[in-house]
């Protein structure tokens, strides 16, 4: 076999007699032929498991190519003078990675936020610029798109955000064509203006007619509005002229915290209604003392608060507390103690401790009968209360006439329609369907004796 006219593969099967010369060639005397299990020197020859070797680098096939070339054309004296030198391979370069940068929380950025702000903001100097200067003047390093998001967070972001530029077309579009009688619209956001010709090229970008109105969904959906949100805007807009005229402290800041808190609670937003209540209670303790009724009903109404959000347990203990002190303070008879025993008497129904519910319930009744010959609130939910306990106890008819007269006392105070009289209503229904099942299964037990 000539090994000149044969492929790699045929060429290296012929090195079976391993320290031998192949015969017919002029390869060096020292020229070595690596195990099937080694890597050659310089990472010439490469084995796999089959002991198969295959090159891996291109300086071996133009060696061979060489060969090849030279058989050809009878030159074999040029294959004798030729010195084969193994030629180190190296794989493609590593791509070395770049070194993460440091986390930094907010207090490394406090002691520099207002340098920064003011270069950002003042002089309207890019970032990259600013960096540079808060490096040169403090030391402090930081990546460019880390002093993007701290500028973002800060609010001070000079990108407008889609759904903001949105929102402004649609607006410029209203008035440029239904709202022609109305001076132009300027539209800032976090506190830059936005400039007119910023829009303008947004529109083009987006393709938006000149000539039609801005809608990006197929209808604009209808603004919604929460239960009493007119109340809370008003009590909001009210509160912060408030603490604008005389501060976060004082009594009548506290005031309509405390009628804010009642909204939210309605609302059903327990966790803004307890922000609003804390405060009014701590503002409370320092500018008329723990004892002023005005603390303790915040306090009570904070207690109401826990019970909504499921704090029974901690709302239990908390209204207990406070129902010791108004009793010592107030006396038993005040309507504050009684407004607390009430609340009371509902965190011990909704934690199924009937006993205790019933017996506070019904010492509220006794004292507003005796006390004030008229019903109000506390007392419609007293005797609710007390009707729910009795028909877990087991005193069926009770609870019946209990239910039944909370739901005409709430008509007649509150209306048919108001939500505390439809579930009076449910609660008479549900009170009527446990008198059934309990007849049913007595009637149940007695046949099965009378079978026995």
């Amino acid at each position: 076999m000539d090994p000149w006219f044969t492929t790699p593969n045929d060429f290296f099967s012929e090195f079976d007699n391993f320290g031998q010369q192949f015969p017919g060639t002029h390869l060096p005397p020292g020229f070595d032929i690596p195990a099937p299990h080694e890597q050659a020197l310089g990472g010439q020859f490469i084995a796999d498991q089959n002991h198969s070797y295959a090159p891996p680098d291109p300086t071996f096939d133009s060696f061979i190519q060489g060969l090849h070339d030279t058989s050809s054309t009878g030159n074999m004296d040029v294959l004798g003078a030729a010195q084969i030198t193994p030629t180190p391979t190296t794989g493609p370069p590593r791509k070395s990675r770049k070194k993460k940068a440091p986390t930094l929380r907010d207090e490394d950025w406090e002691p520099f936020k207002d340098r920064i702000l003011e270069l950002y903001e003042t002089h309207k100097l890019p970032l990259e610029k600013v960096k540079t200067m808060i490096e040169d003047e403090f030391g402090f390093t930081a990546q460019p798109r880390q002093y993007q998001s701290r500028i973002t967070k800060w609010g001070k972001d000079k990108n407008i955000k889609k759904v903001e530029m949105t929102a402004i077309v649609r607006k410029h579009q209203q008035r440029e064509i239904l709202e022609t009688g109305k001076r132009k619209l300027c539209f800032t956001v976090r506190g830059r203006e936005v400039e007119a010709d910023k829009i303008n090229r947004w529109m083009d970008r987006n393709n938006v007619p000149r000539n039609d109105l801005y809608a990006p969904s197929p209808a604009a959906s209808p603004r919604q509005y929460r239960y009493r949100q007119a109340d809370e805007d008003r009590l909001r807009s009210e509160l912060s002229v408030a603490e604008t005229l005389f501060g976060s402290e004082h009594v009548e800041t506290l005031d309509i915290l405390t009628m804010l808190t009642n909204v939210l609670l309605q609302q059903g937003r327990y966790k803004s209604a307890e922000e609003m209540i804390r405060r009014a209670v701590t503002g409370y303790q320092k500018t008329v003392g723990g004892d002023d009724i005005r603390t303790l009903s915040a306090l009570e109404l904070l207690g109401q608060v826990l019970a909504r959000q499921g704090f029974h347990r901690q709302a239990a203990k908390f209204l207990e507390e406070l129902l010791e002190s108004e009793r010592v303070t107030l006396g038993e008879e005040h309507p504050s103690t009684l407004s607390c025993m009430a609340e009371l008497s509902k965190v011990y129904t909704d934690q199924r401790r009937w006993r205790k519910a019933a017996l506070l319930s019904e010492r509220v009744l006794e004292i507003k009968k005796r006390v004030c010959g008229e019903a109000d609130h506390v007392t419609l939910r007293s005797m609710s209360d007390l009707g729910v306990a009795y028909m877990w106890l087991g005193r069926l008819e009770e609870s019946k006439q209990l239910i039944g007269q909370a739901l005409k006392l709430s008509k007649n105070i509150l209306g048919d329609e108001h939500i505390t009289t439809l579930v009076y209503e449910k609660h008479k229904k549900f009170s009527k369907a446990e008198d059934l099942r309990r007849n049913i299964r007595n009637i149940a037990l007695d046949r099965r004796e009378d079978f026995i």
